[in-house]
């Protein structure tokens, strides 16, 4: 057995760019070793436990097995994407640190809807400790294989980044932010689907699933939908209400915090005889940069005159200033969905006003919409130099909105939200 041990860039909980540490980790190791991809085990202590769980239910058909240690699940109603994914939870009857609860609350859920791969083992007198039986769940692991073609799958997703598992596609949420779900069963030729909150999917069929060169019947909570052939590739598709324009996918999909999970250049503005504003412009980049709660980020940082077109097709670009300050920023500006007059920032038809109001965004970049624009700009030096006040750790408010509003009383140096917002499936300003 290969054993890999990702730090994820440091305390981020194994979501974004920590997430995508653990899968590069995977496909490196892969390419060092001959690995039996049906067999590839999760397991993590603390962060690490809570990371097992988030990850063991995002992509419930990557892992054989799944052993988080003194960890915690964040959200109870994702267990039921792990339906064919078994868990040995463990934990220890002392610990203070994530007390034994949270592990067996997960437990419990998961029997209480069947699960009966799962396991689960409390240490008597065992503290916050990865001290654990690891030979005999090593001889556990080993009798675990990855379940490719069940007939029946539950999957949940907040989120369009997590939108598949196993042989089912989410491409669209009705309401973004809110749990989508959607439940599908093969009976003979027959595939009943329930879904809530989900507008659009794709069936990608075989022949372990469904004999695809004969007629099916697809129900969607109710009514029958299809009685026909599949095509050729044996997908199925529902197009309800598809929009032109932008749109959330993979990879687009926001919050802010996902704008660290592929190259950024940091651009700061420079048109203005105010240094005290360039230098704060500055001072923000270097901070998003390197923020205390992340490691091993690489960014690069330009002043708004030496941005280049090759810096706009291959990176996210990320902006620091106002209007006034920041040429690139004051291009787009009628392009994005906000609007500045003065003082006075609008959102969603409502207005803010203030000689501290700053904003934050992220938003498909007008000039180039396969990569993220991201802004954070304000009114005065002290507004716009404002990543270490309203980002302070890994948990503050801009890792999951796509937008807000701020006010920063430079007296306390405290930090004051008019809004937080995510948009919509179409990146417009759902109501909240």
């Amino acid at each position: 057995m290969v054993q890999i041990g990702p730090l994820a860039r440091g305390s981020v909980w194994y979501t974004g760019i920590g997430e995508r540490d653990v899968f590069e980790c995977i496909e490196m190791t892969t390419k060092l070793f001959s690995i039996d991809e049906e067999r590839l085990y999760l397991c993590g202590f603390s962060m690490g436990g809570i990371g097992t769980f988030d990850l063991g239910f995002k992509f419930p058909d990557v892992w054989a097995a799944c052993v988080p240690v003194c960890g915690r699940c964040n959200d109870l109603a994702m267990i039921e994407n792990a339906r064919h994914l078994p868990f040995w939870i463990n934990t220890g009857s002392q610990d203070i640190v994530i007390p034994p609860k949270y592990s067996k609350m997960a437990y419990d859920s998961a029997i209480q809807l069947g699960f009966s791969k799962w396991q689960f083992t409390e240490y008597e007198g065992m503290g916050h400790s990865f001290s654990i039986d690891w030979k005999g769940i090593g001889k556990w692991l080993l009798t675990k294989k990855r379940i490719k073609n069940p007939r029946r799958v539950s999957f949940y997703t907040k989120d369009i980044k997590y939108n598949r598992a196993y042989w089912m596609e989410v491409t669209e949420i009705k309401r973004y932010g809110k749990l989508a779900h959607i439940k599908a069963e093969i009976d003979g030729q027959k595939i009943n689907i329930k879904t809530e909150n989900i507008s659009n999917y794709i069936l990608r069929l075989n022949d372990n699933l469904i004999n695809v060169t004969q007629r099916i019947e697809i129900i969607e909570n109710g009514d029958k939908i299809f009685d026909g052939f599949l095509n050729k590739d044996a997908c199925f598709a529902t197009v309800n209400g598809i929009k032109n324009g932008i749109f959330k996918q993979p990879g687009l999909s926001g919050p802010l915090w996902d704008i660290y999970n592929s190259s950024c250049v940091l651009v700061y503005g420079t048109d203005s005889k105010d240094k005290s504003l360039i230098k704060a412009s500055k001072k923000c980049a270097d901070s998003f940069s390197s923020p205390s709660w992340l490691s091993n980020v690489n960014c690069k940082i330009v002043p708004d005159s030496e941005l280049t077109k090759e810096d706009i097709t291959q990176n996210n670009i990320v902006l620091f200033g106002n209007s006034k300050t920041n040429k690139l920023l004051a291009e787009m500006l009628n392009k994005l969905p906000i609007k500045i007059d003065g003082n006075c920032l609008s959102v969603r038809n409502i207005s803010y006003s203030g000689d501290n109001i700053g904003f934050v965004l992220i938003y498909p970049n007008p000039l180039n919409q396969e990569k993220y624009l991201a802004v954070f700009s304000g009114n005065t030096a002290d507004t716009i130099n404002c990543f270490d006040k309203i980002w302070p750790r890994f948990n503050s408010a801009p890792r999951d909105i796509d937008f807000g509003v701020f006010e920063i009383d430079p007296r306390k140096d405290s930090v004051n939200w008019h809004l937080k917002g995510i948009f919509g499936t179409n990146w417009d300003c759902q109501d909240q």
